[in-house]
């Protein structure tokens, strides 16, 4: 039912992430009404900044956890690069999430 609402290979892989890890991430809609898939993912690209960058301050997490669904592939991609959360800081405001 799940593979319904994928629309590119990220959310299959995010999807298939919190189930290995075992999110608590309803298969369609989370209480935001965003698909479940999209907080897969944004909770992948959380993960992946803190393993990268350390602990966030909370209004940097809270950015990353409001960003428009569509710029997560393209942050998952730019965190490869960073070096510090001042990199991220300067990436979200580049795209306007910041």
């Amino acid at each position: 039912e799940a593979l319904l609402s994928f629309t590119t290979q990220a959310h299959l892989d995010a999807w298939l992430q919190g189930q290995r890890e075992g999110w608590d991430v309803a298969p369609f809609v989370t209480t935001t009404e965003e698909p479940a898939y999209v907080q897969g993912e944004r909770n992948v690209v959380l993960h992946l900044l803190k393993c990268k960058l350390g602990t966030l301050n909370d209004a940097l997490e809270a950015q990353v956890a409001s960003l428009n669904p569509v710029l997560l592939v393209p942050l998952s991609e730019a965190l490869l690069a960073f070096t510090t959360q001042t990199e991220l800081e300067a990436w979200l405001r580049e795209q306007g999430g910041g």
